[in-house]
């Protein structure tokens, strides 16, 4: 079987944007649900006021899963773009990009 060889001569930063940043938010999702998991096995109530640690815990589990992964998306986007334009710029400048064998 022969092996085709390509050669990557241009990354469109926003495709590389969305690509980076997905897996910035999946890690983060993970580390958010382990830091939560770790977080109720070590909560106790408070005994003069139980209603804050509650309260707290409701915060924080909406911020841990809902803020933290989308912060994490725009700045892996952000990343993204930021790679595949320093990618760009050598590629164009030296002539001449990554390749790929296909096959």
């Amino acid at each position: 079987m022969a092996v085709e060889t390509k050669q990557v001569m241009k990354i469109h930063p926003v495709s590389l944007g969305k690509f980076t940043g997905a897996g910035f938010a999946l890690v983060q999702f993970v580390l958010a649900l382990v830091a939560i998991i770790a977080t109720a096995m070590s909560w106790k109530p408070d005994v003069f006021a139980p209603w804050t640690g509650a309260t707290l815990t409701a915060a924080g589990i909406i911020g841990t899963l809902i803020i933290v992964p989308i912060v994490a998306y725009v700045l892996g986007w952000v990343v993204g773009v930021i790679y595949a334009s320093i990618y760009n710029a050598i590629a164009s400048a030296s002539g001449g990009g990554v390749k790929i064998d296909l096959g």
